[in-house]
């Protein structure tokens, strides 16, 4: 946060993170800001300079990002909310952003819809490892679930945010002390950590 801004409110975020996190950060976003350096790049794909500022203009308060202990350095989960249910010409909008972002040589972009929930997966291929590995593949995923945007390049980990959001999975606000639910900046959980990064040392050697 920038000097004399109050401290950010996680508490609708940490709602839409699963639990069981090996480590968790809320990220503080000026979202006005993070616009105008993306307004040149990202205009076109969301349909048109004025589309993208309205876009912009939906997102509230802070982002959050998770990795967790089954997962890899490399594809952590990414949360961030808006200021409401987006409407399906949002939806659309935001889901055309994320197929420009996708490498081109991955394949076709599959997308799902059921009430609250529009997804958009596409396999991709994460990079090597060491010199000789061709890098794991992947299902990379963004959603939106309801208020709430979810990226990762762990198909699996959005599928688990989504169920955290609709209450079929615990989520990071409840494993959270009643006093620290608004303002806890991040979350350890050192064995899980521990063994995460663990075993990425262990296959990058």
């Amino acid at each position: 946060p920038q000097p004399g801004q109050d401290q950010p409110n996680g508490d609708p975020v940490w709602q839409a993170l699963p639990a069981g996190a090996a480590a968790c950060a809320l990220l503080p976003v000026d979202w006005n800001e993070a616009g105008k350096q993306l307004r040149d790049d990202m205009s076109g794909p969301a349909g048109g300079p004025q589309q993208f500022d309205t876009l912009v203009a939906q997102a509230d308060g802070a982002a959050a990002a998770c990795w967790y202990r089954e997962g890899r350095l490399a594809t952590p989960l990414f949360v961030a909310r808006l200021r409401s249910e987006p409407s399906a010409e949002l939806a659309a909008q935001l889901g055309k952003v994320f197929m420009w972002g996708m490498p081109k040589a991955a394949g076709e972009v599959a997308e799902t819809r059921s009430k609250d929930v529009a997804t958009w997966t596409r396999e991709a291929q994460l990079a090597p490892r060491a010199k000789d590995d061709e890098g794991a593949k992947t299902k990379v995923a963004f959603a939106l679930a309801k208020q709430y945007v979810l990226f990762s390049p762990d198909a699996r980990l959005v599928e688990r945010a989504v169920a955290a959001i609709e209450q079929r999975y615990p989520n990071v606000q409840e494993t959270l002390p009643q006093a620290a639910r608004s303002n806890a900046v991040a979350t350890i959980h050192p064995k899980a950590l521990a063994a995460m990064v663990k075993r990425e040392a262990e296959q990058t050697l």
